[in-house]
């Protein structure tokens, strides 16, 4: 079995990783800034984190996919500097590792894990549940999406 990472970025960050023997370890991780550090120390807490999912899946991701976003409206332009900027060290250290990945958009997500491209964060957690017994517990949008991104690439391959 493949080894594949999914992740839905942002200051919290969902990851779900499939490892080579099938288990699959999610959660959600934040790359705020403690005060007092500069904003490269966002990407490089980020950097670290792919460097331990890697490390996780016995050194070898074979694919990753996370969740497109193309739009910024006006009031969320720090959070799109964050996004692009955890985007770009991501594609890079892909680049570096010789990682497959893709994209699929949040319409295209919350259609085929619920059913409708206008699904609310509510339906998405709740059809991630229905679709595995073990991610019964699941409460945040962000894991719950990365979960979503997950079956999604299984599907893929």
């Amino acid at each position: 079995m493949k080894a594949i990472l999914s992740l839905d970025l942002g200051t919290n960050t969902g990851w779900a990783l499939r490892l080579p023997d099938g288990r699959v370890q999610h959660g959600c991780v934040s790359f705020a800034l403690r005060p007092g550090e500069g904003e490269g120390k966002r990407f490089q807490k980020f950097r670290a984190f792919l460097g331990e999912c890697k490390h996780r899946a016995g050194g070898e991701l074979d694919f990753l996919i996370f969740e497109a976003k193309d739009f910024v409206r006006p009031n969320q332009v720090l959070s799109a500097q964050i996004l692009f900027g955890l985007r770009g060290v991501m594609l890079g250290w892909c680049a570096a590792h010789g990682i497959e990945y893709d994209s699929k958009a949040n319409n295209t997500i919350k259609k085929q894990i619920a059913g409708n491209g206008h699904a609310s964060k509510e339906d998405v957690i709740a059809a991630v549940r229905a679709r595995d017994e073990q991610f019964q517990y699941v409460t945040d949008h962000n894991e719950a999406d990365a979960l979503a991104l997950l079956m999604i690439a299984e599907d893929m391959k």
